[in-house]
């Protein structure tokens, strides 16, 4: 019984700092060391190829929109670069973020486009002109593929019509729709640009080939002007195959 006074002291204490634990209170060994709290293990994240300083605050402000996500997925090590074209071309602020973990199994991939310091995640079209004036377009040539990617992050165009890079790969977006030699392609014109996408016409059926019934496609224009502001066109085939025209 030595030791009760000392523990209902112990209990004591607690009660009136606001706790109720009430397991026992031993009195501690002086030999012994306190417990010191597990470190949490570090995210090695190097950034890479990056132009500038402009380019690594980019990269430091997606890094910091993401890092949740790297968390989730026990990243450990993330390494960020500009999202180059296969010719090596970049466009401001278009990044690549890749993540392994402690193994070095790939967890995480991702582009990320940041604008006004703040990571893209919609806008619509006032982002995207925003990014492309940014880059100079459309006096400054950029690649099909980083188009797409700019007009993903920000939705400033349906989903519906294309998939960007990152989702189907850089030779992925140019392969033609099913059936036909229609292909996605990027015209610059004088002082602007015409972007020319495909998909499937809902309701609208074609020729066979090989028992298969071929859809109807229709295409959507996105036409720039010299300032990287934009209109929407969507067309159809007439019914000899010779025209495009505007659905009305």
């Amino acid at each position: 019984m030595k030791g009760l006074p000392a523990m209902l002291l112990a209990l004591a204490c607690c009660s009136a700092n606001g706790h109720s634990d009430p397991k026992p209170v031993s009195d501690p060994d002086p030999h012994k060391s306190p417990p010191t709290a597990t470190p949490k293990a570090a995210m090695d994240i190097s950034y890479r190829d990056l132009p500038d300083d402009k380019w690594k605050h980019a990269a430091e402000i997606a890094i910091a929109a993401v890092r949740d996500v790297l968390v989730e997925t026990k990243s450990a090590r993330v390494v960020v670069r500009p999202y180059a074209s296969p010719d090596g071309a970049i466009v401001p602020y278009l990044l690549y973020v890749e993540a392994a973990d402690a193994g070095g199994a790939p967890v995480y991939r991702s582009s990320a486009a940041v604008w006004q310091d703040k990571l893209v995640a919609g806008g619509g079209a006032a982002a995207a002109t925003g990014m492309l004036a940014v880059a100079g377009f459309p006096a400054k040539h950029i690649s099909l593929g980083h188009l797409l990617e700019v007009l993903f992050h920000t939705r400033a165009v349906d989903l519906g019509w294309f998939r960007p890079p990152i989702a189907a790969g850089w030779d992925g977006i140019t392969q033609p729709m099913m059936g036909t030699d229609l292909v996605r392609s990027l015209e610059y014109t004088q002082g602007g640009a015409v972007l020319h996408l495909y998909r499937p016409q809902q309701g609208g059926s074609g020729p066979s080939a090989g028992g298969v019934t071929l859809p109807e496609f229709e295409r959507l224009d996105v036409t720039f002007d010299a300032k990287a502001a934009f209109t929407q066109v969507v067309l159809r085939q007439n019914a000899s195959k010779t025209a495009w025209q505007p659905v009305k």
